[in-house]
């Protein structure tokens, strides 16, 4: 287990966390942060998808920090992945999690069209002086990583980026951006200036993309979208007719070649066919020219939203009519009344799929060729409990066959299914339950057994049943004598106190260990939770009858202040062994402290007393 972890901050890109980590730990090479983390030798930390998070998760204290925090949040997978189908994302997920031996080119979009990976880190001069303002010390933030972010989506100025021979050594070395000397001018930045505009609206779109994943993970066919958005614009004549000449030639006038150069998409030299392959759902592009199609056509990321959902809706009224829809469940009081307001569309190629779900538990589906055709088809997916109910029923009330068949609306043969079904269940479930329920009791009468004083009437209905139902094993488990029973018997409360305070200074004096996954605060209640069952009871409730161990926790237990001051100087000593720089900000990470402007003058106060000891970073 990892004694600390830093937290995260908001919008900061994994590689930074592990960044700021090997920092704290004073780890002399990034190979040795990588196995106390992730338990093995990485040949590097990829920026866009880092690998092993479930490892990690599982060797940090730190509660709050789970798998889906660090991936959504901290990388970029909900970019790349968020214009790619559910086995796309799958695949990348699992890739992040366990480092699965994936082909990571196939996955979430990237390296798709020939598009450059991120090659160096980006900051922005502003986001850097509000982050040490804030929280003393800079991050990378995981909006300035996006592909093709070239400025802040906040300030809206060119960002700057790191040395090229700095980044040359990633696979080696953890960067982190508090170090001036690692920047240089973005060896495009006369290009940005002259394409300021666009790439201000590229990067606020972008971020959008992070922020809006779960919204626009609910959009079910992108392609279908931009088809209708060419439609709207007047470059998709008729059904399958898209007038590309129009398109790109308004396309290439929207963002100028310049722009679309620096974007690595171009639309000169024959190298057009990305922009068409984006209606095709069965081929993937890179997410970065999704994103350029959409401020073509609908200007936001909102806009594709919002078009998407009332596109959807209208689609809904005109092929299934406005509803309520009505019920049809035969053995429902409701039966045809338009009472259904749970519709879900499903796109099937070239029909929309109309799954309607009753507050009865019917459920049955519609399609669009069906009732374009005329055709009032319904498909049912099942039947619900009323449905059920009503067929046992008929059962029971010796309905034949063909009777029930003509009242429920169904085959013959699935009357025979559902009779034969509902007999097995009915049989088998009484066996299951009955067998389930001995193994429960069984255990509950076990554990009373354990128990002073115990007698039949301590749980009689527990005693009855097992008289009544297990009688065989209850004999072999017989309640003890009354001898035997502890009547009568007197606690000797001097032995029992010395006794007792034995176990607590034990596990006071090995208190280190029981704080292996974390720091523990020294109370009468985390003490004597550490003690066996029966002496935990005797702590909380006989205070008068063992004085020596009650005084003794007293002199042991710590205030809020004594706590953070054992931690603060665990912290110092741990830095201190490894002959670290010791500044505040590093003290405040390593205590795990959680108000920083609290610690700050808590520590003021400390440091103060070790002034000559430590060592400021300048």
């Amino acid at each position: 287990m990892i004694p600390f972890f830093p937290m995260p901050y908001p919008d900061e890109n994994f590689h930074s966390i592990v960044a700021r980590y090997h920092m704290y730990s004073g780890n002399l090479a990034a190979s040795h942060t990588y196995e106390d983390l992730f338990g093995i030798k990485l040949r590097g930390l990829k920026i866009e998808f880092p690998t092993h998070i479930n490892t990690l998760v599982n060797r940090i204290s730190k509660q709050s920090l789970t798998v889906d925090n660090l991936i959504n949040n901290h990388t970029l997978y909900s970019f790349y992945t968020i214009f790619e189908g559910l086995k796309s994302r799958t695949l990348a997920r699992e890739y992040m999690e366990k480092g699965n031996k994936k082909e990571l080119s196939l996955i979430g979009g990237i390296n798709k069209g020939h598009i450059k990976t991120n090659l160096t880190f980006k900051h922005c001069y502003h986001c850097i002086e509000d982050d040490i303002e804030n929280y003393g010390e800079t991050y990378w933030h995981r909006v300035h990583q996006i592909p093709g972010v070239l400025v802040c989506p906040s300030h809206n100025v060119p960002l700057i980026s790191v040395r090229k021979n700095v980044m040359n050594n990633i696979d080696k070395n953890l960067i982190l951006a508090n170090d001036k000397k690692i920047y240089e001018l973005n060896p495009l930045h006369t290009l940005v200036k002259r394409n300021i505009q666009q790439l201000s609206k590229y990067a606020i779109e972008a971020a959008k993309c992070l922020k809006y994943y779960s919204e626009l993970n609910k959009i079910p066919d992108f392609p279908s979208c931009y088809k209708k958005g060419l439609q709207i614009n007047g470059f998709k004549l008729g059904i399958s007719y898209v007038d590309r000449q129009k398109w790109y030639s308004q396309f290439r006038r929207f963002y100028g070649d310049s722009f679309l150069n620096v974007m690595e998409s171009e639309l000169i030299n024959g190298n057009q066919n990305w922009l068409f392959k984006l209606l095709n759902k069965k081929l993937f592009s890179h997410p970065l020219r999704h994103l350029l199609l959409i401020i073509f056509l609908f200007g936001t990321i909102e806009d594709l939203i919002k078009f998407s959902k009332d596109n959807k809706e209208a689609n809904t009224e005109k092929v299934f009519g406005q509803g309520p829809w009505p019920c049809l469940n035969p053995a429902h009081i409701d039966y045809k009344k338009n009472v259904i307001s749970d519709l879900k569309i499903n796109v099937k190629k070239d029909r929309l799929i109309g799954v309607f779900k009753c507050t009865c538990g019917f459920v049955y589906s519609r399609n669009s060729i069906d009732l374009k055709n005329g055709l009032d088809k319904i498909t049912k997916h099942s039947f619900g409990p009323v449905w059920e109910d009503k067929f046992r029923e008929l059962l029971q009330r010796g309905s034949k066959t063909g009777e029930i068949g003509k009242l429920l609306q169904i085959a013959p043969s699935t009357v025979r299914k559902y009779k034969e079904i509902m007999e097995s269940n009915n049989s088998s479930k009484r066996v299951e339950n009955l067998k389930k329920l001995q193994i429960e009791n069984r255990r509950l009468w076990l554990e009373l057994l354990q128990k002073e004083n115990v007698s039949a009437t301590t749980n009689y209905k527990l005693y009855e049943w097992l008289l009544r139902n297990d009688r065989e094993w209850l004999t072999k488990h017989p309640l003890p004598s009354k001898n035997n029973r502890g009547y009568g018997k007197k606690i000797n409360w001097a032995e029992k106190d010395k006794e007792i305070l034995t176990e607590i200074k034990n596990i006071v004096n090995n208190w280190h260990l029981i704080e292996e996954s974390g720091f523990v605060r020294k109370t009468k209640s985390s003490i004597a939770k550490q003690t066996k069952a029966s002496f935990e009871t005797v702590i909380r409730g006989n205070y008068d009858n063992i004085p020596n161990t009650i005084k003794y926790i007293d002199s042991v237990v710590e205030s809020s202040y004594e706590y953070n001051l054992r931690k603060i100087e665990t912290a110092y000593n741990y830095l201190l062994d490894r002959n670290e720089y010791i500044t505040t900000q590093k003290l405040h990470t390593s205590s795990g402290s959680s108000k920083y402007e609290f610690t700050k003058n808590f520590l003021s106060d400390f440091l103060s007393d070790k002034e000559e000891l430590i060592k400021r970073k300048k």
